[in-house]
């Protein structure tokens, strides 16, 4: 019983740690670029095909465990024009997806 506490505990901590590593990363990698949303570096390599995004916003939804704060992220960069709003929706859809993973893996590692 022990031996599954400390399971639990370090599970715990590891999903604390990568989800605030994702969100401070997310939040470096898009406050730092330009104003200006022809220039800005996110939106030259992230959002210049229609898969870049839709993969982003899975794997960012997957690791986060939640589609509204990467939503809420993209909803912020899209206010300050560094990424067109059009650009946004494969990300949005990506985001849903990365939801599901969410729920297949509680699916799959459900303990009774």
């Amino acid at each position: 019983m022990a031996n599954i506490l400390k399971l639990k505990w370090l599970s715990a901590i590891i999903g604390f740690v990568g989800m605030y590593m994702t969100i401070k990363g997310f939040v470096k990698l898009f406050a730092s670029n330009n104003i200006n949303s022809n220039n800005s570096i996110v939106n030259k390599f992230l959002f210049n095909k229609g898969y870049k995004p839709l993969i982003v916003g899975l794997f960012g939804t997957a690791v986060i465990h939640s589609s509204s704060a990467t939503i809420s992220i993209l909803q912020t960069i899209a206010c300050s024009y560094k990424v067109p709003l059009k650009k946004t929706y494969n990300f949005i859809l990506g985001a849903n997806i990365g939801t599901t993973f969410t729920a297949l893996l509680a699916g799959l590692f459900n303990a009774e």
